[in-house]
This record gives C-alpha cells, sequence and structure tokens, in this order.
C-alpha cells in the first residue's frame, strides 16, 4: 500500500492536515437491533491523530464491482464528487467512535434502517477484508474554558459522539444527555468521570419530543457558562439551537448544532 500524503490547504480545527487513508474492515459488533460498530484497520491508521470525542471522517464506499473505492490518494470530497456516477464512491458522513492508536485501528458505529440509504445497506452484510476508506478527521465540540455544564442532545446519529463526549467528561462537570431512538433496545450506557444524567426518548411519531424535553430542562442558576452540542435529524437541531439561544439566552457561540441527516433526504441530495 503506498503512503498517502495529507492534503495541503485543508485542515483541521488543530490546525492538522486531513488527508484519506485507506483500511479495511477488522470486525464487526452488533450493539442492538438497529446499531453495529465497524471495526476498521490499516496502515495508513499510523498518522490518525484524534482531533475530540465528536470527531467526524467522511466514509468512502465502493460502487457494487468494485474492490475498493476508486479514489487517488491526494483527492479531497470536492474532487471526489466531481468524479463520474458510475464510478464514484459512496460518501457519508460519521463520527469515530473509538480509535485505537496502538492498534491502529478505529471503530464508527451505523445505524441500521429497513429502508436505509447505501450505507446502511453497507454496514448490515460488511465482511472481515472488505475495503474502504476514509477522509478527516475534524471535530467541532469545543465548550469554553471552565465550562461546568453541559447539555448534549441528539438521536441514533449522533450516539457515537454523544457516548465518546460523555466518557471523556472530567470530574466537576455536570451534563444533561437527552437522546431519541426507537426504543429501549437502543439505550446505551457509558462509564464517566462526569456528573451525568441521561434522558432517553422512544420515538412515538412525534417530530417535538426532543425540543419539549430540552424546554424542560432546569439550567442551574449557578453555572457561569453553559456549553450545548445538538446534532441528529436537520428541524429538529436547528428548533433545539433556536430555543436555546431566543428562549433560554444561551450565548450563540456556546451552542454548536449539526443537522446530520434530513427528513426524506440522504447525504449529498439537495
Amino acid at each position: 500500500m503506498s503512503e498517502v500524503t495529507a492534503v495541503r490547504g485543508l485542515t483541521s480545527r488543530s490546525g492538522r492536515a486531513m488527508r484519506l487513508y485507506r483500511v479495511r474492515v477488522a470486525g464487526r459488533a452488533a450493539l442492538s437491533p438497529h446499531l453495529v460498530t465497524i471495526s476498521l484497520a490499516g496502515d495508513d491508521l499510523r498518522h490518525f491523530v484524534s482531533e475530540g470525542p465528536d470527531q467526524r471522517v467522511k466514509v468512502l464506499l465502493p460502487q457494487p464491482g468494485q474492490a475498493e473505492p476508486a479514489v487517488d490518494d491526494d483527492m479531497t470530497p470536492r474532487g471526489i464528487l466531481g468524479l463520474p456516477e458510475d464510478v464514484r464512491p459512496v460518501m457519508r458522513t460519521y463520527t469515530v467512535r473509538r480509535h485505537r492508536p496502538a492498534e491502529r485501528q478505529v471503530d464508527i458505529d451505523f445505524v441500521l434502517h429497513e429502508d436505509g440509504g447505501p450505507a446502511s445497506r453497507w454496514a448490515a452484510t460488511a465482511a472481515m477484508g472488505d475495503a474502504l476508506a476514509l477522509w478527516g478527521p475534524v471535530s467541532a465540540y469545543q465548550p469554553a474554558p471552565g465550562c461546568r455544564w453541559q447539555l448534549l442532545v441528539g438521536d441514533e446519529t449522533a450516539l457515537p459522539a454523544i457516548g465518546a463526549i460523555v466518557e471523556a467528561l472530567p470530574a466537576g462537570v455536570r451534563a444533561e444527555v437527552i437522546v431519541e431512538v426507537s426504543d429501549a433496545a437502543d439505550e446505551q450506557r457509558w462509564a464517566t468521570a462526569g456528573d451525568v444524567r441521561v434522558t432517553w426518548l422512544h420515538r412515538d411519531g412525534s417530530e417535538d419530543a426532543v425540543l419539549a424535553a430540552v424546554s424542560s430542562v432546569d439550567i442551574p442558576a449557578d453555572a457561569p457558562r453553559c456549553y450545548a452540542w445538538i446534532a441528529g435529524e436537520q428541524s429538529m437541531a436547528r428548533a433545539v439551537r433556536a430555543h436555546l439561544v431566543q428562549d433560554r439566552r444561551f450565548d450563540r457561540e456556546d451552542v454548536y448544532f449539526s443537522g446530520y441527516w434530513r427528513r426524506g433526504k440522504s447525504e449529498n441530495e439537495d
């Protein structure tokens, strides 16, 4: 396997250059009926440096009939999107759940949907040795120094990032976590040094259940500065962010939100 060079001019928050990593499936483990962890390994990962607990990568999957994604080592996501449709790899954004530098491995959790897109279908049948590629990483989680209270909000797609953030919380930091999942089987448990309270919402068809739960959260009066991290379905993330900024008087710079997906759409669709 050839040496993969970093791409000049494209850097993460830390200033490190983002790059392409060629990897193969090294293991899989079911987390629940709707979630599976895929372990990825490759010599390229000796260059992988963790950016933060919510670090994201582009996952590049080969087209049917291809042994590996048809990309050059110096390609960027923009260049990949410019490839002809019949050879262009499927590209989706996922969070790295765990990074094991000594083993040159990363874990990525995939949500399995019966009517899911190509990445979900790939994860359902991924086998040992299957080739793919990653591009990144980048992280957005950045509470202000001295922040002692955090609000973490999301759905199944945000579970890898939320789990990693919770596990990384130091003692003395309080966190309110609100997550919407299909049912109790998708709930997770995390070890943490922080003071964490988790509210699990089981999806019942309501589009404002997460917002209602956030609205009921008591923000401690003794917290000098609060931070919110919100990710998941696009309209939900936007509504929660608007509520916190407009109704709860959060500073805009203390609220991160990301629409990981949109109802009725897949990534890269308009």
